[in-house]
């Protein structure tokens, strides 16, 4: 039996999240943010239309928003993601909760496989916040 159909059905979806990247990138972030979120329940599995789904928030200047999708969205759906972690780490220096950042990040650097994109992301917000020197609210 052909599994051409499912492969046809992932290049669509593909198709969809190039369509829904470039959509943040031109200043259309409502239809990002609506093609990421269907993306979102078409692929459970995945961590893509959730980060999607936050950068188009942050491309709209709704950072709080942003941080919300990320940890009381996609967090609870992938709570070990180490991607979606990192990208709150970002989303909450972008909204300047900088104490609130640090325990994220710090965490994701002590832990995290060193040579990985998202480790390298978290290590460089690390460094713009100037690591220990940011005194946590908590």
């Amino acid at each position: 039996m052909s599994n051409l159909p499912e492969v046809a059905f992932d290049e669509d979806l593909r198709e969809l999240a190039r369509t829904a990247f470039l959509a943040v990138h031109v200043g259309e972030p409502a239809a990002a943010r609506t093609i990421f979120s269907a993306l979102a329940v078409l692929r459970p599995d995945s961590v893509l239309p959730h980060i999607g789904r936050a950068m188009a928030e942050q491309a709209a200047g709704r950072m709080d928003e942003a941080v919300h999708w990320l940890r009381d969205e996609a967090l609870r759906a992938h709570p070990d993601s180490e991607e979606l972690q990192a990208f709150l780490g970002l989303a909450l220096v972008q909204a300047d909760r900088p104490s609130q950042a640090l325990p994220v990040l710090r965490a994701l650097t002590t832990r995290g496989d060193s040579d990985v994109a998202h480790v390298n992301m978290a290590r460089a917000l690390l460094s713009q916040l100037g690591g220990a020197s940011v005194v946590s609210a908590c």
